[in-house]
């Protein structure tokens, strides 16, 4: 949040999706890959929650808000800090989460 939150406040519209893209991005990459590991879950909770990631509604929505993004007339230039930054902090909260690193506080 100490990222995004400043990233849409301080930058436009573009900068907030270029901002936010991959964490939506990510979670439909990751529910697409694993779905097969959903089908077996026994916690009827989590496939619901989980499913939702896989559902044709969430996967309309990635797909138009990276057209929106694509279709922006910015440059790669101008939005790549954003979009690579928060990628960056995903992979660090998928490797924590990997890990079952627990907070220091």
């Amino acid at each position: 949040m100490n990222f995004l939150l400043p990233s849409a406040y301080h930058g436009d519209f573009y900068v907030g999706l270029a901002s936010v893209l991959p964490c939506m991005w990510t979670y439909e990459d990751i529910a697409e890959r694993h779905k097969w590991r959903l089908e077996g879950n026994k916690v009827d909770l989590y496939r619901k929650w989980a499913s939702v990631y896989l559902s044709d509604g969430y996967k309309m929505l990635v797909k138009k808000l990276r057209e929106v993004l694509d279709g922006s007339g910015r440059s790669v230039d101008e939005l790549s800090y954003y979009f690579e930054q928060a990628l960056r902090y995903k992979i660090l909260f998928w490797q924590a989460s990997y890990v079952m690193e627990e907070w220091p506080f």
